[in-house]
Order: C-alpha cells, then structure tokens, then sequence
C-alpha cells in the first residue's frame, strides 16, 4: 500500500516538473514571438512615418514582455544548477524528479549567495518594469486621447 502511494507521489512530481518545463517553454515562446512584434512594428514604422501609433504599440509590447523574460531569466539562474547536476548524475538512469524538487526547495547556500541576490534583484526588476509598462500604458492612452 505505500509502495503504491510512493509510486503516485513520484508521478505527481513527474507531472509537476514537466508543467513547469512546459511553462519555461511557453515564456521563451512569448518572450521570442513579442521581440519579433516589437522589431516588425519598428520596421513598418520607418517605412510609413504616419503610423506612430504602431511604434507605440511595439514599444508598449516589448515592455510589457520585459517582466516575463526577467522572471524567465530568474528561473532559470536558480534551477539551472540543479537540474543540470541531477541530470548529469542520472545520466544512464531515470531522472529522480523527486530529488530535483526537494533540492529546489533546500534554502540556499553560502556557496550560492551570489546567485539568490541576482535572483532577487530579477524579481525586484520584473516587479518594477511591470508597474512600469503600467504607467507606460496609461500615459500613452492620455497622449492618444
């Protein structure tokens, strides 16, 4: 009987980890699809000088993107050690997921200070350009108006 729920744990922790990856990848995909929005616009703005508003809207898109690509670049600096280690040891075997979780969750080490300050100067960042974009958007619908 716990053998079992062992068993639906690590399936839990399975999923888990891959809607997190799925997760990393849709960010990367927005983050890649509002860069060639932003540069489209750019472009289309140099070629018809009219469209000001269209330089608008690229520019409000981009920083509007720059909070998801910092928080994306965050996770990665904190997991990225991590995960690459556990794969790098479970290389021949299955990837203990489970194991890769709980390291996530171990509080960080003096070794790895550098990287929590980096990650929390990411967060602090995405905090501060999403209020931003915000004041951005707002400013731009009074200019338009």
């Amino acid at each position: 009987m716990l053998i079992e729920k062992h068993d639906e744990g690590d399936e839990i922790q399975r999923l888990a980890l891959k809607l997190y990856s799925v997760t990393i990848i849709l960010l990367f995909i927005f983050l890649v699809v509002t860069i060639a929005v932003f540069f489209i616009s750019f472009i289309h703005f140099y070629e018809n000088i009219i469209l000001l508003n269209q330089l608008y809207y690229g520019t409000f898109t981009f920083t509007s993107l720059l909070p998801s690509f910092l928080l994306f670049v965050a996770v990665l600096i904190h997991t990225s050690p991590i995960l690459s280690s556990k794969v790098k040891k479970n290389k021949e075997s299955n990837i203990d997921y489970f194991e890769i979780l709980k390291e996530l969750r171990k509080p960080t080490h003096k070794k790895n200070k550098t990287r929590k300050i980096i990650f929390w100067i990411l967060i602090t960042l995405s905090i501060l350009s999403l209020i931003g974009s915000q004041i951005y958007l707002y400013v731009g619908v009074f200019y338009l108006l």
